[in-house]
Protein backbone atom coordinates (compact mmCIF):
# COMPACT_ATOMS: atom_id res chain seq x y z
CA UNK A 1 0.00 0.00 0.00
CA UNK A 2 1.28 3.56 -0.45
CA UNK A 3 1.19 6.32 1.64
CA UNK A 4 -0.05 9.73 0.27
CA UNK A 5 1.47 12.54 2.26
CA UNK A 6 -0.18 15.98 0.85
CA UNK A 7 1.73 19.19 1.33
CA UNK A 8 0.75 22.65 -0.28
CA UNK A 9 4.07 22.07 -2.59
CA UNK A 10 3.48 18.86 -3.51
CA UNK A 11 3.12 15.37 -3.32
CA UNK A 12 5.06 12.14 -2.27
CA UNK A 13 4.23 8.27 -2.80
CA UNK A 14 6.01 6.58 0.07
CA UNK A 15 5.81 2.99 0.67
CA UNK A 16 5.03 2.23 4.64
CA UNK A 17 7.12 -0.10 6.59
CA UNK A 18 7.08 -2.43 9.91
CA UNK A 19 8.97 -2.86 12.71
CA UNK A 20 9.14 -5.17 16.18
CA UNK A 21 7.92 -3.12 19.45
CA UNK A 22 10.30 -5.06 21.41
CA UNK A 23 9.65 -7.99 23.80
CA UNK A 24 5.93 -8.01 22.79
CA UNK A 25 6.92 -9.22 19.33
CA UNK A 26 4.02 -6.91 18.09
CA UNK A 27 4.87 -4.51 14.95
CA UNK A 28 4.36 -0.93 14.34
CA UNK A 29 3.40 0.53 10.92
CA UNK A 30 5.95 3.27 10.15
CA UNK A 31 5.21 6.00 7.06
CA UNK A 32 7.36 8.17 5.79
CA UNK A 33 7.57 10.12 9.31
CA UNK A 34 4.85 8.68 10.99
CA UNK A 35 4.71 5.85 13.49
CA UNK A 36 1.10 3.69 14.19
CA UNK A 37 0.25 0.25 15.61
CA UNK A 38 -1.24 -0.66 13.18
CA UNK A 39 -2.77 1.06 9.54
CA UNK A 40 -5.70 3.51 10.46
CA UNK A 41 -9.19 1.68 9.30
CA UNK A 42 -9.74 3.56 5.96
CA UNK A 43 -12.85 5.13 7.51
CA UNK A 44 -11.64 6.67 10.39
CA UNK A 45 -12.38 10.16 11.42
CA UNK A 46 -9.16 11.97 12.71
CA UNK A 47 -10.30 14.44 16.09
CA UNK A 48 -7.23 16.13 17.40
CA UNK A 49 -3.46 16.48 16.97
CA UNK A 50 -0.88 17.80 19.60
CA UNK A 51 2.45 18.81 19.28
CA UNK A 52 5.85 17.67 21.15
CA UNK A 53 7.48 19.87 23.67
CA UNK A 54 10.33 21.04 21.08
CA UNK A 55 8.05 21.07 18.15
CA UNK A 56 9.88 18.59 16.32
CA UNK A 57 6.78 16.52 16.02
CA UNK A 58 3.13 15.83 16.66
CA UNK A 59 0.54 13.56 17.80
CA UNK A 60 -2.73 12.53 15.72
CA UNK A 61 -5.64 10.71 17.00
CA UNK A 62 -8.74 9.25 15.46
CA UNK A 63 -12.50 9.15 17.27
CA UNK A 64 -11.95 5.31 17.54
CA UNK A 65 -8.68 5.99 19.41
CA UNK A 66 -5.76 5.04 17.04
CA UNK A 67 -2.67 6.95 17.03
CA UNK A 68 0.29 8.45 15.11
CA UNK A 69 3.13 9.52 16.39
CA UNK A 70 5.09 11.67 13.17
CA UNK A 71 8.71 13.09 13.26
CA UNK A 72 10.19 13.53 16.65
CA UNK A 73 7.15 12.07 18.86
CA UNK A 74 7.33 8.89 20.27
CA UNK A 75 4.49 6.32 19.68
CA UNK A 76 3.19 5.29 23.37
CA UNK A 77 0.05 3.17 23.13
CA UNK A 78 -3.21 4.04 21.58
CA UNK A 79 -7.08 3.26 23.06
CA UNK A 80 -9.21 1.55 21.29
CA UNK A 81 -11.94 -0.41 23.25
CA UNK A 82 -13.45 2.14 24.08
CA UNK A 83 -17.05 3.25 25.89
CA UNK A 84 -17.85 6.31 23.70
CA UNK A 85 -15.82 8.02 20.58
CA UNK A 86 -11.83 9.92 21.34
CA UNK A 87 -12.76 13.81 21.03
CA UNK A 88 -9.09 14.83 21.92
CA UNK A 89 -5.86 14.19 22.86
CA UNK A 90 -3.30 16.68 24.74
CA UNK A 91 0.49 16.58 25.19
CA UNK A 92 1.90 16.51 29.17
CA UNK A 93 3.86 20.02 29.81
CA UNK A 94 7.40 18.43 29.34
CA UNK A 95 6.16 16.57 26.45
CA UNK A 96 6.93 12.84 27.49
CA UNK A 97 3.27 11.62 27.33
CA UNK A 98 -0.38 12.06 26.08
CA UNK A 99 -3.90 12.16 27.60
CA UNK A 100 -7.01 10.93 25.21
CA UNK A 101 -9.98 12.04 26.35
CA UNK A 102 -13.61 10.20 24.90
CA UNK A 103 -17.14 11.78 24.60
CA UNK A 104 -18.21 10.53 28.04
CA UNK A 105 -15.18 12.38 30.11
CA UNK A 106 -13.39 8.87 29.89
CA UNK A 107 -9.01 9.82 30.26
CA UNK A 108 -6.34 7.60 28.92
CA UNK A 109 -3.06 8.49 29.62
CA UNK A 110 0.20 7.20 27.83
CA UNK A 111 4.26 7.81 28.56
CA UNK A 112 4.79 10.07 31.77
CA UNK A 113 0.44 10.90 31.62
CA UNK A 114 -0.97 10.74 35.60
CA UNK A 115 -4.32 9.66 35.40
CA UNK A 116 -5.67 12.70 37.70
CA UNK A 117 -9.44 11.90 37.45
CA UNK A 118 -12.64 11.44 35.16
CA UNK A 119 -15.93 11.86 34.63
CA UNK A 120 -16.53 8.54 33.02
CA UNK A 121 -18.66 7.07 35.68
CA UNK A 122 -20.75 9.83 36.07
CA UNK A 123 -23.68 10.83 34.54
CA UNK A 124 -23.16 14.38 32.38
CA UNK A 125 -25.58 16.42 31.03
CA UNK A 126 -23.87 17.02 28.07
CA UNK A 127 -20.71 14.85 26.28
CA UNK A 128 -17.45 16.09 26.60
CA UNK A 129 -15.89 17.83 23.64
CA UNK A 130 -12.05 18.25 24.74
CA UNK A 131 -9.85 18.64 27.29
CA UNK A 132 -6.75 21.11 28.08
CA UNK A 133 -3.26 20.50 30.31
CA UNK A 134 -2.61 23.06 32.78
CA UNK A 135 1.31 23.77 32.23
CA UNK A 136 1.95 24.73 35.78
CA UNK A 137 0.39 21.98 37.76
CA UNK A 138 0.27 18.86 35.26
CA UNK A 139 -3.33 18.54 36.03
CA UNK A 140 -6.27 19.00 33.26
CA UNK A 141 -9.71 20.49 32.37
CA UNK A 142 -12.44 18.43 30.26
CA UNK A 143 -14.55 20.61 28.95
CA UNK A 144 -18.14 19.74 27.88
CA UNK A 145 -20.45 21.04 24.37
CA UNK A 146 -22.08 23.41 27.70
CA UNK A 147 -19.42 24.57 29.01
CA UNK A 148 -19.18 22.80 31.87
CA UNK A 149 -15.43 22.60 33.09
CA UNK A 150 -14.04 19.48 35.18
CA UNK A 151 -10.83 20.06 36.80
CA UNK A 152 -8.41 17.17 38.06
CA UNK A 153 -5.29 18.85 39.68
CA UNK A 154 -5.88 21.84 38.36
CA UNK A 155 -7.85 24.99 39.54
CA UNK A 156 -11.51 25.51 38.36
CA UNK A 157 -11.74 29.27 37.24
CA UNK A 158 -15.20 29.27 35.85
CA UNK A 159 -17.62 27.60 33.15
CA UNK A 160 -20.32 28.09 30.98
CA UNK A 161 -22.20 25.05 32.08
CA UNK A 162 -25.07 27.15 33.94
CA UNK A 163 -25.06 29.72 30.90
CA UNK A 164 -27.61 29.75 27.95
CA UNK A 165 -25.65 29.47 24.55
CA UNK A 166 -25.94 30.40 21.73
CA UNK A 167 -23.85 27.54 20.40
CA UNK A 168 -22.19 24.93 21.83
CA UNK A 169 -18.95 24.94 22.91
CA UNK A 170 -16.36 22.99 20.53
CA UNK A 171 -13.46 23.09 22.39
CA UNK A 172 -10.78 25.18 25.12
CA UNK A 173 -7.11 26.25 25.25
CA UNK A 174 -4.94 26.79 28.40
CA UNK A 175 -2.67 30.17 28.96
CA UNK A 176 0.88 29.23 28.60
CA UNK A 177 1.61 30.57 31.88
CA UNK A 178 -1.01 28.48 33.42
CA UNK A 179 -3.17 31.87 34.66
CA UNK A 180 -6.17 30.39 32.93
CA UNK A 181 -8.38 29.10 29.93
CA UNK A 182 -10.66 30.12 27.16
CA UNK A 183 -13.57 28.01 25.74
CA UNK A 184 -14.81 28.10 22.25
CA UNK A 185 -18.44 27.81 20.76
CA UNK A 186 -18.95 26.67 17.19
CA UNK A 187 -20.03 30.43 16.13
CA UNK A 188 -16.64 31.81 17.60
CA UNK A 189 -17.94 33.27 20.91
CA UNK A 190 -14.85 32.99 23.34
CA UNK A 191 -15.38 32.77 27.32
CA UNK A 192 -12.27 33.55 29.04
CA UNK A 193 -11.51 32.60 32.77
CA UNK A 194 -8.64 33.98 34.44
CA UNK A 195 -7.41 35.14 31.21
CA UNK A 196 -8.06 38.37 29.10
CA UNK A 197 -10.49 38.31 26.46
CA UNK A 198 -9.19 39.57 22.77
CA UNK A 199 -12.27 38.92 21.24
CA UNK A 200 -14.52 36.68 19.22
CA UNK A 201 -16.76 36.03 16.21
CA UNK A 202 -19.70 35.75 17.42
CA UNK A 203 -21.45 38.35 16.18
CA UNK A 204 -19.78 37.89 13.07
CA UNK A 205 -21.37 35.78 10.23
CA UNK A 206 -19.15 32.54 9.50
CA UNK A 207 -19.39 30.33 6.25
CA UNK A 208 -18.40 27.40 8.63
CA UNK A 209 -18.93 26.88 12.04
CA UNK A 210 -15.69 27.47 14.62
CA UNK A 211 -13.71 23.86 15.55
CA UNK A 212 -10.55 24.87 17.37
CA UNK A 213 -9.26 27.23 19.80
CA UNK A 214 -5.28 27.23 20.55
CA UNK A 215 -3.20 30.00 22.75
CA UNK A 216 -0.28 32.25 21.28
CA UNK A 217 2.81 31.69 23.76
CA UNK A 218 3.96 35.24 22.38
CA UNK A 219 1.40 37.19 22.17
CA UNK A 220 -0.85 35.45 24.66
CA UNK A 221 -4.01 36.05 22.57
CA UNK A 222 -5.01 33.01 20.66
CA UNK A 223 -6.23 31.39 17.14
CA UNK A 224 -9.88 29.89 16.25
CA UNK A 225 -9.93 28.30 13.06
CA UNK A 226 -13.24 27.12 11.50
CA UNK A 227 -14.39 23.64 9.38
CA UNK A 228 -12.81 25.11 6.16
CA UNK A 229 -9.36 26.41 7.41
CA UNK A 230 -10.22 30.05 8.26
CA UNK A 231 -8.31 31.40 10.81
CA UNK A 232 -9.78 34.13 13.15
CA UNK A 233 -6.05 35.86 15.11
CA UNK A 234 -7.13 37.39 18.19
CA UNK A 235 -4.10 39.43 19.74
CA UNK A 236 -2.02 37.58 17.81
CA UNK A 237 -0.35 36.96 14.58
CA UNK A 238 -1.98 36.06 11.13
CA UNK A 239 0.38 33.17 9.50
CA UNK A 240 -2.17 31.87 7.33
CA UNK A 241 -5.24 29.52 6.64
CA UNK A 242 -7.07 27.30 4.13
CA UNK A 243 -10.10 29.29 3.93
CA UNK A 244 -10.15 29.90 0.02
CA UNK A 245 -8.35 26.25 -1.02
CA UNK A 246 -10.51 23.16 -1.52
CA UNK A 247 -10.27 20.79 1.02
CA UNK A 248 -9.76 16.73 0.74
CA UNK A 249 -11.66 16.90 3.93
CA UNK A 250 -13.03 19.35 7.00
CA UNK A 251 -10.52 20.98 9.44
CA UNK A 252 -10.93 19.16 12.94
CA UNK A 253 -8.33 20.95 15.22
CA UNK A 254 -6.00 23.56 15.39
CA UNK A 255 -2.54 23.70 17.40
CA UNK A 256 0.04 26.28 18.38
CA UNK A 257 3.61 26.19 17.66
CA UNK A 258 5.10 25.33 21.26
CA UNK A 259 7.92 27.65 20.47
CA UNK A 260 5.28 30.50 18.92
CA UNK A 261 4.84 31.92 15.98
CA UNK A 262 3.23 29.70 13.85
CA UNK A 263 -0.03 27.22 14.25
CA UNK A 264 -1.04 23.65 12.58
CA UNK A 265 -4.15 22.36 11.36
CA UNK A 266 -5.59 18.72 11.09
CA UNK A 267 -7.99 17.54 9.04
CA UNK A 268 -10.58 14.71 9.30
CA UNK A 269 -8.84 12.86 6.75
CA UNK A 270 -5.18 13.43 9.06
CA UNK A 271 -4.04 16.35 6.22
CA UNK A 272 -1.86 18.73 8.42
CA UNK A 273 -1.18 22.33 7.35
CA UNK A 274 1.34 24.28 8.74
CA UNK A 275 2.05 28.08 9.25
CA UNK A 276 4.65 30.25 10.08
CA UNK A 277 7.76 28.68 12.27
CA UNK A 278 5.48 25.18 12.87
CA UNK A 279 7.06 22.23 10.14
CA UNK A 280 5.12 19.46 8.66
CA UNK A 281 6.31 15.44 9.76
CA UNK A 282 3.97 13.79 8.15
CA UNK A 283 0.38 11.93 7.46
CA UNK A 284 -0.98 8.95 9.27
CA UNK A 285 -1.06 6.25 6.89
CA UNK A 286 -4.78 4.53 6.45
CA UNK A 287 -5.97 1.01 5.32
CA UNK A 288 -6.86 0.86 1.59
CA UNK A 289 -11.06 0.53 1.06
CA UNK A 290 -11.64 -2.66 1.42
CA UNK A 291 -12.82 -4.58 -2.41
CA UNK A 292 -16.06 -5.67 -0.85
CA UNK A 293 -18.51 -2.97 -0.32
CA UNK A 294 -20.78 -4.59 1.76
CA UNK A 295 -20.49 -6.57 5.15
CA UNK A 296 -23.01 -9.09 6.10
CA UNK A 297 -22.55 -10.57 9.95
CA UNK A 298 -24.89 -12.58 11.80
CA UNK A 299 -26.76 -15.60 12.92
CA UNK A 300 -27.38 -19.21 11.81
CA UNK A 301 -30.35 -17.26 10.18
CA UNK A 302 -27.97 -15.77 7.77
CA UNK A 303 -26.11 -19.40 7.26
CA UNK A 304 -29.73 -20.60 5.78
CA UNK A 305 -29.89 -17.64 3.42
CA UNK A 306 -26.14 -16.96 2.72
CA UNK A 307 -26.13 -18.23 -0.71
CA UNK A 308 -29.31 -16.43 -1.83
CA UNK A 309 -27.36 -12.91 0.11
CA UNK A 310 -24.40 -13.57 -2.57
CA UNK A 311 -26.85 -14.08 -5.49
CA UNK A 312 -28.85 -10.75 -5.01
CA UNK A 313 -25.50 -8.73 -3.37
CA UNK A 314 -22.77 -10.01 -5.76
CA UNK A 315 -19.50 -9.38 -3.75
CA UNK A 316 -21.16 -9.26 -0.25
CA UNK A 317 -18.95 -10.42 2.17
CA UNK A 318 -20.95 -12.57 4.79
CA UNK A 319 -19.51 -13.97 8.22
CA UNK A 320 -22.51 -16.09 9.78
CA UNK A 321 -22.26 -18.54 12.43
CA UNK A 322 -24.39 -20.93 14.25
CA UNK A 323 -25.30 -19.81 17.83
CA UNK A 324 -23.81 -16.44 17.71
CA UNK A 325 -25.02 -13.67 19.99
CA UNK A 326 -25.44 -9.87 19.11
CA UNK A 327 -21.87 -8.90 21.34
CA UNK A 328 -19.93 -11.39 19.31
CA UNK A 329 -21.08 -9.49 15.69
CA UNK A 330 -19.85 -6.16 17.68
CA UNK A 331 -16.50 -7.90 18.29
CA UNK A 332 -16.25 -9.29 13.95
CA UNK A 333 -17.19 -5.59 12.69
CA UNK A 334 -14.67 -3.86 15.15
CA UNK A 335 -12.31 -6.30 14.30
CA UNK A 336 -12.89 -5.89 10.20
CA UNK A 337 -13.22 -1.86 10.99
CA UNK A 338 -9.37 -1.94 12.37
CA UNK A 339 -8.39 -4.08 9.76
CA UNK A 340 -9.87 -2.56 6.96
CA UNK A 341 -11.92 -4.96 5.57
CA UNK A 342 -15.74 -3.08 6.87
CA UNK A 343 -17.64 -2.20 4.05
CA UNK A 344 -18.94 0.85 3.38
CA UNK A 345 -22.85 -0.96 3.54
CA UNK A 346 -23.27 -3.37 6.74
CA UNK A 347 -26.23 -6.02 7.04
CA UNK A 348 -26.59 -7.42 10.48
CA UNK A 349 -28.13 -10.32 11.12
CA UNK A 350 -28.61 -11.20 14.90
CA UNK A 351 -30.54 -11.47 17.90
CA UNK A 352 -32.20 -15.19 17.41
CA UNK A 353 -30.26 -16.37 20.11
CA UNK A 354 -30.98 -13.94 22.73
CA UNK A 355 -32.01 -10.52 23.75
CA UNK A 356 -30.42 -6.99 22.89
CA UNK A 357 -31.08 -3.60 24.23
CA UNK A 358 -30.98 -0.01 23.30
CA UNK A 359 -27.36 -0.10 24.46
CA UNK A 360 -26.04 -2.76 22.65
CA UNK A 361 -28.01 -1.07 19.43
CA UNK A 362 -26.17 1.89 20.39
CA UNK A 363 -23.03 0.32 20.73
CA UNK A 364 -23.20 -1.49 17.13
CA UNK A 365 -23.96 1.54 15.63
CA UNK A 366 -20.80 3.53 17.06
CA UNK A 367 -18.91 0.99 16.10
CA UNK A 368 -20.40 1.63 12.34
CA UNK A 369 -20.32 4.92 12.40
CA UNK A 370 -19.54 6.04 9.50
CA UNK A 371 -20.86 2.84 7.27
CA UNK A 372 -23.65 4.71 4.50
CA UNK A 373 -25.94 2.38 5.41
CA UNK A 374 -26.54 -0.24 7.66
CA UNK A 375 -29.35 -2.63 7.78
CA UNK A 376 -30.72 -4.83 10.67
CA UNK A 377 -32.90 -8.03 9.87
CA UNK A 378 -35.43 -8.34 13.06
CA UNK A 379 -36.24 -11.81 14.40
CA UNK A 380 -38.75 -14.44 13.96
CA UNK A 381 -37.98 -16.91 16.65
CA UNK A 382 -40.16 -18.96 19.22
CA UNK A 383 -38.34 -16.88 22.09
CA UNK A 384 -39.91 -14.51 25.03
CA UNK A 385 -37.31 -12.10 23.12
CA UNK A 386 -38.80 -12.24 19.63
CA UNK A 387 -41.23 -9.33 20.40
CA UNK A 388 -38.39 -7.13 22.50
CA UNK A 389 -35.51 -7.34 20.01
CA UNK A 390 -37.28 -6.46 17.68
CA UNK A 391 -39.03 -2.99 19.59
CA UNK A 392 -35.28 -2.29 20.27
CA UNK A 393 -34.52 -2.64 16.13
CA UNK A 394 -37.11 -0.65 15.02
CA UNK A 395 -36.59 1.97 17.67
CA UNK A 396 -33.33 2.10 17.31
CA UNK A 397 -33.60 3.07 13.56
CA UNK A 398 -35.54 6.03 14.45
CA UNK A 399 -32.33 7.40 16.31
CA UNK A 400 -29.90 7.07 13.17
CA UNK A 401 -30.18 8.18 9.84
CA UNK A 402 -28.12 5.57 8.25
CA UNK A 403 -29.99 2.67 9.77
CA UNK A 404 -32.92 0.92 8.40
CA UNK A 405 -34.81 -2.27 9.55
CA UNK A 406 -35.56 -5.38 7.26
CA UNK A 407 -38.86 -6.42 8.46
CA UNK A 408 -38.30 -10.30 8.24
CA UNK A 409 -40.48 -10.92 11.36
CA UNK A 410 -44.16 -9.80 9.76
CA UNK A 411 -42.98 -11.30 6.22
CA UNK A 412 -42.03 -14.50 8.18
CA UNK A 413 -44.92 -15.06 9.90
CA UNK A 414 -47.40 -14.73 6.87
CA UNK A 415 -45.60 -17.56 5.40
CA UNK A 416 -44.73 -20.56 8.09
CA UNK A 417 -44.75 -22.90 4.84
CA UNK A 418 -40.89 -22.14 4.74
CA UNK A 419 -39.90 -23.33 7.96
CA UNK A 420 -38.16 -25.99 9.53
CA UNK A 421 -39.83 -27.94 12.59
CA UNK A 422 -38.58 -25.58 15.09
CA UNK A 423 -40.28 -22.80 12.77
CA UNK A 424 -37.17 -20.56 13.24
CA UNK A 425 -34.69 -21.72 10.76
CA UNK A 426 -35.08 -21.95 6.84
CA UNK A 427 -34.21 -24.74 4.10
CA UNK A 428 -30.53 -23.32 2.56
CA UNK A 429 -31.42 -21.85 -0.80
CA UNK A 430 -35.01 -22.82 0.09
CA UNK A 431 -38.05 -20.25 -0.68
CA UNK A 432 -37.47 -18.64 2.48
CA UNK A 433 -34.25 -18.06 2.29
CA UNK A 434 -34.54 -16.64 -1.75
CA UNK A 435 -37.37 -14.18 0.05
CA UNK A 436 -35.15 -13.47 2.84
CA UNK A 437 -32.62 -12.24 0.58
CA UNK A 438 -34.58 -10.21 -1.40
CA UNK A 439 -35.79 -8.79 1.18
CA UNK A 440 -32.39 -7.87 2.67
CA UNK A 441 -31.13 -6.33 -0.91
CA UNK A 442 -33.99 -4.11 -1.17
CA UNK A 443 -33.58 -2.63 1.81
CA UNK A 444 -30.06 -1.98 1.05
CA UNK A 445 -30.73 -0.69 -2.27
CA UNK A 446 -34.16 1.37 -1.32
CA UNK A 447 -33.89 2.08 2.16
Amino acid sequence: MALVVSVLGGIALLAPTTIPTGATGSQLVVGPTCVQAAEFPYDSTVVGIAETQGGGGYWIVTQDGYVAACGDATYLGQQTSLNAPVVGIAATPDGGGYYLVAADGGVFTFGDAQFRGSTGSLHLNEPVIGMAVDPTTGGYWLVAIDGGIFAYGAPFLGSTGSMTLNEPVIGMAAAHDGSGYWLAATDGGVFAFGVPYWGSTGSIHLNEPVVGIASDVESHGYWLVASDGGLFAFNSPFYGSTGSISLNARIVGLEASASGHGYRFVGADGGVFTYGTSSFYGTPVFAPRPASQVTAVGDSIMVDYRDSLATDVPGVNVDAAVGRQWSEGESILQRMKAQGRLGDEVIVGLGTNGPISDADFDTMMFILASARRVVFVNVHVDRPWQDPDNAVLARGATRYRNAVVADWATLAAQNPQWFGADGTHLGVDGPGAVALAALVSTRLTSG
